[in-house]
């Protein structure tokens, strides 16, 4: 089955953490507060040379009108493939959302599943290959 959905909107987030000490003593407080490794105060200090990174996603969120449900997918994956890139840059981020957002599209369902096919989205960004002649 077919259903009529718009892009509402179009996001690229990242995801990280870091160690987090707490219940420092008033005593041991100030070789934190004057550490360039620790970032805190009042007994909780959070270590910015130890974060653990889990990645990036692109959501695209979408309104199925029929439906009247908001879903949300990951095209990062999708999106760099089809740009031969190993990572959006701002640029490209904002290629994304000025061809995708308020755009409509199709959602299917398919064995119990909603589904998107990826071609509808307008993720590929032409390089410009010319040169400047001095």
């Amino acid at each position: 089955m077919k259903y009529r959905a718009k892009i509402i909107e179009i996001k690229s987030r990242s995801f990280s953490a870091a160690n987090v000490t707490q219940k420092i003593k008033k005593k041991d407080q100030s070789k934190y507060d004057h550490s360039e490794e620790y970032d805190g105060s009042n007994g909780t200090y959070v270590n910015k040379s130890n974060r653990e990174y889990f990645g990036t996603v692109l959501h695209f969120k979408i309104y199925v009108y029929d439906l009247e449900k908001i879903i949300t997918i990951d095209l990062r994956d999708y999106v760099l493939y089809k740009n031969n890139v190993k990572k959006i840059s701002s640029r490209l981020l904002n290629y994304i959302k000025e061809n995708n957002e308020g755009k409509k599209i199709y959602v299917y369902v398919q064995g119990g599943h909603l589904t998107v096919e990826n071609e509808q989205f307008n993720v590929v960004r032409e390089r410009n290959n010319t040169f400047k002649e001095d």
